[in-house]
């Protein structure tokens, strides 16, 4: 019962109808407000509501962008972490989306706030709007940038007064709120649908991640800079990375590196490839992902849930199966238990597992980064082949399984993880395009040429229709002019993914390709451009044909030599109770002493932070249950309000990177983060609680 009893507390904390409630009943707004602007203490007041009811699990696994269109003004913020800072925000995985077409982007970690999806619901303001004279005079602004840092706050705001009346549980009164309210307390509440120009969240506590380029040109520049300082062109590189950066580049592109130097993150594109880090040791990264395998699989064991599928191949029909192209591929597998490699847990565990390692596919890496680990994977293998290393559950189910560990692979599959392999071989020089996708587009330009000729309008048309249009080719049903140009072709992806689907197909078929030539092209916008082919289009769907196979025989070339991981290992909700079990036990082995401590504090831990995965760095939330009579915004202040509960957490070996107790209103939040423990610290630790005993 008690037990039932804190989970129905934890519930009524945390939702957007105890938000509404809260302000509903404010005396921040004044009798006669019915919505707009509003002052410092309502502001102040919707932060603190947003802080008491908010999922900020949910919020930590955002993604968070400060934008800006000069770069320049980026290094005059390093330090200023405390300051609050407006950003977009993302889901896990998704495109960064620049606000308001902005260039740059500080890609940041902190608190959320305040969050909302249309940035003109909160009108929080710039960074001098909270300088001297809006927020005090210059000596006030001065020691508050040294202290707390200056906090924004939402200039605007709706009327919530009628909001009291709603109640708790009632589904048309809840949807009413989640509908009503602006803001982004919890995954319910995140609704893109809203979003006029782009969503804002203000950020405290925040510490940088990487830099985003938007423009392909500077994205293409730090590319090249970066192979120079690899190869170093017709001048050697020095060995000092910073006075190779000046010598090597020019302008904003040499700003972008030297910050990111000096910041110590690396350099993204919006789709999240990683254009250049200063961290150069990849390969002690492949190490720390590789030793977690607790277990090597015999390399003949390789066998599947049935053989009598076709879809199903077997170990030995792989090579087969390659025959079509030269480059030689080959597939491994390797067995875990351990929670820390799967890539989806059930929601009860999310953020509970201690040691979290990685999702999905692993950054590619070399043959010999794996024979340092594994000597006898690495004997197996090619050195000139393509290898395909993937990590299955020991004894946990896999989805659509049954009860077996071994899984079914089949030529679809197969062609689909190469093709994910090329896209994430690191690029040199410029960004390359889609091969494939332009292949067919110059394939489409030649047949447009033949029936109408070049500098027509239907030849523009199409031309101007497949530039805006990517891998949809401009026309308004890319799968039917699929279907036309490979005859007999199955589609399952689509323009998702046309490389793997016609790849599949023509290593299925022992390299045998047919070209087909379509009657019109139905394009985009309704119009019909008519073809009406004949021979010397069919003379030219042969010549292609060899283009198409050629490309098929190289393409995949880069990844000789090459080893990438892909993650089919999950736990499916019937398997909860024993995962939650195993959980708990590695979170014991892991910080045991850690949460005893946090425990006789009267705290509780919460969950982890899995963002910080690729910096390989964990970070652990507690409630520590302890309240502030002065307020606590940053761990300086913690320290100093309760130094015997941080020195009992040091000695352990952690070390507090953030504290918060909501503006007063909720017990202590800290962030922790493991570092090394200290045996003299720990012994005078001991030695005081012993001596307390005594007395």
């Amino acid at each position: 019962m008690k037990l039932l009893v804190e989970y129905m507390k934890e519930l009524l904390k945390e939702d957007p109808m105890g938000f509404a409630h809260d302000l509903a009943a404010s005396d921040k707004f004044g009798d006669q407000f019915f919505g707009g602007n509003i002052g410092k203490d309502a502001g102040r007041e919707i932060k603190r509501a947003f802080n008491a009811n908010a999922d900020h699990q949910f919020l930590s696994t955002l993604d968070t962008v400060h934008w800006t269109g000069d770069f320049y003004g980026l290094k005059a913020m390093k330090g200023r972490g405390k300051d609050e800072l407006s950003v977009t925000m993302t889901l896990p995985g998704d495109v960064f989306d620049p606000a308001a077409g902005l260039p740059y982007g500080l890609w940041v970690k902190g608190r959320i706030t305040l969050a909302t999806n249309e940035q003109d619901n909160m009108y929080s303001g710039f960074h001098g709007d909270y300088g001297p004279g809006a927020e005090g005079s210059e000596e006030e602004v001065a020691h508050r940038d040294k202290s707390s840092g200056r906090n924004k706050r939402p200039t605007v705001s709706k009327n919530y007064k009628n909001y009291a009346q709603l109640e708790r549980g009632n589904e048309y009164m809840e949807k009413m709120v989640r509908d009503g309210i602006p803001y982004i307390l919890d995954q319910s509440t995140w609704d893109p649908s809203k979003t006029k120009s782009n969503n804002e969240a203000l950020i405290d506590n925040w510490r940088p991640r990487g830099i985003i380029i938007v423009k392909d040109d500077i994205a293409d520049a730090i590319l090249k800079t970066a192979e120079m300082l690899i190869s170093g062109g017709h001048s050697a590189p020095s060995g000092n990375t910073a006075k190779d950066i000046d010598h090597f580049s020019a302008g904003v592109t040499k700003e972008i590196m030297l910050t990111s130097l000096d910041l110590g993150v690396p350099i993204y594109d919006t789709e999240r490839s990683k254009l250049w880090s200063p961290k150069q040791n990849n390969i002690k990264e492949m190490r720390t992902y590789v030793r977690q395998l607790l277990m090597e699989v015999p390399l003949d064991d390789f066998e599947y849930l049935t053989q009598s599928d076709d879809d199903v191949m077997v170990r030995e029909e792989v090579a087969n199966y390659f025959k079509a192209i030269p480059q030689s591929v080959n597939i491994y597998v390797a067995h875990t238990d351990d929670l820390g490699w799967a890539y989806r847990l059930p929601n009860e565990i999310q953020g509970k597992v201690s040691g979290f390692k990685s999702r999905g596919q692993v950054t590619l890496t070399d043959i010999s980064n794996i024979g340092k680990l594994y000597p006898q994977i690495q004997r197996a293998m090619n050195p000139q082949g393509i290898n395909l290393l993937y990590v299955y559950p020991k004894s946990f189910e896999v989805p659509a399984g049954a009860d077996t560990f071994i899984a079914d692979v089949n030529p679809h599959y197969l062609a689909h993880d190469l093709h994910h392999m090329l896209e994430g071989v690191p690029r040199r020089g410029s960004r390359e395009k889609d091969k494939f996708s332009s292949l067919i587009k110059e394939y489409l330009m030649e047949l447009v040429w033949l029936s109408h000729g070049g500098g027509t309008m239907e030849a523009e048309q199409v031309r101007d229709s497949m530039k805006h249009t990517g891998r949809r080719l401009g026309v308004s049903n890319p799968d039917i002019l699929l279907s036309d140009l490979f005859p007999g072709v199955k589609l399952p992806s689509g323009d998702f993914d046309l490389f793997g689907d016609i790849f599949a197909d023509y290593l299925k078929n022992d390299g045998d390709l047919v070209l087909g030539v379509p009657e019109q092209l139905s394009m985009k916008n309704g119009d019909i451009i008519e073809l009406n082919p004949g021979s010397k289009h069919d003379q030219r769907a042969q010549q292609y044909e060899k283009k198409f196979k050629d490309l098929f025989d190289t393409v995949l070339d880069p990844l000789k030599g090459k080893v990438a991981m892909f993650n089919i290992f999950e736990v499916e909700n019937r398997e909860v109770d024993r995962a939650r079990k195993q959980a708990e036990e590695k979170m014991q082995v892991d910080h045991g002493p850690l949460i005893d401590h946090i425990k006789s504090m009267g705290g509780e831990f919460k969950y982890f932070d899995e963002s910080y995965k690729e910096e390989g760095v964990e970070e652990l939330i507690f409630d520590t249950g302890l309240k502030s009579e002065k307020g606590v915004m940053d761990p300086e202040k913690f320290t100093a309000q309760f130094p015997k509960e941080v020195e009992g957490i040091e000695a352990l070996g952690y070390k507090i990177t953030s504290a918060f107790d909501g503006f007063g209103q909720s017990p202590v939040e800290i962030r922790l983060q493991k570092t090394s423990m200290k045996e003299s610290v720990l012994r005078t630790y001991i030695r005081g609680l012993l001596a307390e005993d005594v007395r």
